[in-house]
């Protein structure tokens, strides 16, 4: 594997740790259950005291996100067409410079509009793995796809029940290898 194809795993990885760092170094303590990632990068600490590990999580949403671009412009590589490569490529890669930019004060409007991007590029992915009867990849990025909508409609429509922390892990936790998979997995028609 080139340095290229391998970096954005490394940064994934790091990004990780640093968000976890942040965790730990979080003020009052970081509950993973019921407290948003977005809580990470808040000034002030759900405790009332000065965030001082939003620095660690800031750092560690913007290494994910360029990390995950990279891996958008291998997925978009593959694609069956040059309509679903440039889709793929530039709503991939522009979702995660909005999403970079949601550890700022706009980060309502930064979410939504990367959300409006990473749907353009998840649609374009699975209907090029649809065309090329990728069926079980297709199955599972529609799985993850509508575990990101359940947790934008909990978070916009103020429907989470206390779970919407949960499902936005949980929706990461699903996307990010899915596309880790396709980025770095053989061309098969049959996956």
């Amino acid at each position: 594997m080139t340095p290229l194809r391998l970096a954005p795993l490394l940064g994934a990885a790091l990004a990780t740790l640093l968000i976890v760092v942040a965790s730990q170094a979080y003020p009052g303590g970081y509950d993973w259950l019921n407290q948003s990632i977005s809580s990470l990068f808040q000034p002030t600490a759900e405790n009332g005291e000065v965030n001082s590990a939003r620095w660690l999580a800031s750092a560690g949403v913007i290494l994910f996100c360029a990390s995950m671009a990279v891996i958008f412009a291998l997925v978009a590589q593959r694609a069956p067409s040059r309509a679903h490569f440039k889709a793929t490529q530039i709503a991939g890669i522009g979702s995660m410079v909005y999403a970079a930019l949601v550890t700022t004060p706009m980060h309502d409007a930064l979410v939504l509009v990367a959300l409006a991007f990473f749907l353009v590029a998840m649609l374009a992915i699975l209907h090029g793995l649809f065309l090329e009867r990728r069926l079980r990849s297709l199955a599972f990025g529609a799985l993850t796809l509508a575990l990101v909508l359940a947790n934008a409609s909990m978070y916009y429509g103020e429907l989470s029940g206390g779970f919407l922390p949960v499902v936005q892990k949980v929706s990461v936790c699903m996307w990010v290898p899915w596309l880790f998979v396709l980025a770095y997995s053989e061309k098969a028609t049959s996956a």
